[in-house]
């Protein structure tokens, strides 16, 4: 088998393994918000009295229609776990793909995909501001980040048309990539041109011009049919709005600051300390085939800097604009991107030897993201690669000394030790990642699940009872952070804490209905909406029954001591939840049906 062939098969198997690391869930996070609008497409009969699934805004209405489709196919949770995991083995394998872009060399490549496979595994991909790559779980935001992958691999292929058609389709469906993905691949892009500035006049531009029209005709077409979804939400923000999604809706997502931003500094520092060292400190007859000429240089440059100068202007100088564009969604990219410079190069250094000015640098660049690149108990991973790097330089420099020089004769078959040295090297690497990786705890068996994990099980009896005891016209008020009963159940709810909307105007929404449920005027943390339903009384409740429709008052057990009791009559009881109907005399309601622990 060719190295080619079995670099490959290699990294498949490894896309694979990283796929099903993350596990397989439906009904998590996210998924709880994207899909309300597309069970609406999917039967229009269902939460006909829900105010987040008829008035608000549909951002994602690509992947409402696509979602709708999957359900009408089957409703269930396995065709959506199974794309899932095909979009994160997609991107794996681009990230390999990348990889054979920065280095042609497939004995060169593999040690480095395999070493990013392994960051995957430690890190979960996860960087600043709650931004990662893969998650579990099919979402928009699963479309988008395959796509960028995509989209970076084939930049660095050269491949405009297809970096054109997976940008496209990526941003299809979550228009944040789309936007993010114009302004990064579009420096990326000006970033590869011969001569700067990009501006002047020069022959070469002949070039450039096709290239950019090939690179991006298709996500402009996108971005025009999705321009009165921009222009809306421009149109629809208030600086109240803003504060709300910013301060208490999701401050984890939008109030960064130094320390939150450090590790996707320390990474790009790193980076660019490989690719200077690797510049600076050369010898002569060194081997750098395309690793900096290519597209490294332009993809740090396009998509890493503008992920830190957006950083700057949220940090140093807060400028909502750029708060709301959430530019850390290509965080993990250009994570991505440095560390493939910071690995490709050790690689090259382990495998060819290098000067001591290169090792140098790679050594600061590995304290730099030891140090604050990662978290405290992930730094044994850091120092795997490391070593992996070290080990492989030695198992080289072993066998190059041992092996003897070439015959002289062309014609007679190189030793057995020779045909060892271009082996040497990535055998080492991955015999060493996989000893420290063993005794640390290898996270695949951790968190690989071969169950589809959906609803948890305290919350089953409440959503079985609903959709055989209820009707589909029924509002309900659920605690806060109830957040899967309305996709699960198939009910109305007044509001729940993760569905709040991308316009303004249903932002402001969602904030006077959370105000209301939790029996406060100016909320400021989820904990508190939480703490303040669990005390709703009957004034409150018949307030939620003549204002929003509500029928019945979902309740979470053990309530706090002295919390009203007197909210109408128990319709369903177990060890977990407490339902109340709210719209019948008690002594008029049918018997409560009570169901086991």
């Amino acid at each position: 088998m060719s190295w080619s062939r079995a670099y490959w098969l290699i990294a498949a198997v490894g896309a694979l393994a990283v796929a099903l690391s993350f596990g397989m869930h439906h009904g998590w996070s996210n998924q709880q918000t994207y899909f309300i609008h597309a069970l609406i497409r999917f039967d229009p009969t269902l939460l006909p009295n829900d105010w987040y699934a008829r008035g608000a805004a549909d951002i994602h209405s690509a992947w409402s229609r696509l979602a709708a489709l999957i359900l009408t196919i089957h409703d269930g949770p396995e065709p959506f776990v199974a794309l899932e995991l095909m979009l994160t083995a997609l991107g794996c394998l681009a990230v390999a793909w990348l990889t054979r872009a920065l280095l042609p060399d497939p004995r060169r490549a593999l040690p480095v995909v395999l070493g990013w496979y392994a960051l995957a595994f430690a890190l979960r991909t996860t960087d600043v501001m709650g931004s990662f790559l893969f998650a579990g779980y099919l979402q928009p935001s699963s479309f988008g980040e395959a796509g960028i992958l995509c989209a970076a691999a084939c930049l660095a292929h050269r491949r405009h048309v297809a970096l054109s058609v997976a940008l496209a389709l990526g941003g299809l469906l979550h228009l944040n990539f789309l936007a993010l993905g114009l302004a990064t691949f579009g420096l990326a892009e000006l970033a590869l041109a011969p001569r700067w500035p990009a501006l002047a006049i020069r022959p070469w531009q002949r070039e450039l011009w096709p290239r950019l029209l090939k690179a991006f005709a298709l996500p402009m077409l996108v971005f025009l049919w999705a321009l009165p979804q921009f222009l809306e939400a421009a149109k629809s923000g208030s600086a109240e709005a803003t504060r709300i999604v910013a301060e208490i809706r999701a401050p984890h997502h939008f109030r960064p600051t130094a320390a939150l931003v450090a590790p996707l500094f320390a990474w790009q520092a790193a980076a660019w300390l490989a690719v200077l060292g690797h510049r600076l400190f050369k010898r002569r007859g060194d081997d750098d085939q395309p690793f900096l000429g290519g597209a490294l240089v332009p993809l740090l440059a396009g998509v890493g800097g503008f992920v830190m100068l957006c950083s700057l202007l949220t940090t140093a100088v807060h400028v909502d604009t750029v708060l709301q564009l959430f530019p850390w969604r290509f965080a993990p990219l250009a994570t991505v991107i440095a560390s493939l410079a910071l690995l490709g190069a050790g690689v090259q250094a382990a495998q060819q030897g290098a000067a001591p000015g290169r090792w140098a640098a790679l050594a600061l660049a590995v304290v730099v993201v030891g140090l604050w690149g990662v978290a405290p108990d992930q730094r044994v991973w850091v120092v795997a690669l490391a070593g992996a790097v070290g080990g492989a330089a030695v198992v080289r420099g072993i066998v190059e000394r041992r092996t003897p020089p070439p015959p002289a004769e062309p014609s007679t078959p190189p030793s057995a030790r020779a045909r060892l040295g271009p082996l040497a090297a990535p055998v080492a690497a991955a015999l060493l990642v996989g000893a420290i990786a063993s005794a640390a705890g290898w996270p695949l068996l951790a968190a690989f699940s071969p169950k589809i994990q959906s609803l948890p099980g305290r919350q089953r009896p409440l959503v079985q009872w609903a959709l055989a005891n209820t009707d589909k016209a029924d509002v309900f008020a659920v605690p806060p952070s109830l957040s899967t009963f309305r996709m699960f159940a198939r009910r109305s709810v007044v509001v729940d804490w993760k569905s709040a909307g991308a316009y303004g105007t249903d932002i402001l929404e969602w904030y006077q209905r959370m105000n209301r449920v939790a029996g406060t005027k100016a909320l400021k943390k989820r904990q508190h909406a939480d703490q303040g339903y669990l005390r709703v009384d009957r004034a409150r409740a018949e307030g939620l029954r003549r204002d929003y429709g509500v029928r019945y008052l979902v309740l979470e057990k053990p309530r706090p001591q002295g919390a009203p009791t007197d909210l109408g009559k128990v319709a369903f009881e177990n060890g977990a939840w407490v339902v109340y109907d709210v719209t019948a005399p008690e002594e008029d309601a049918a018997p409560a049906a009570v169901t086991s622990p």
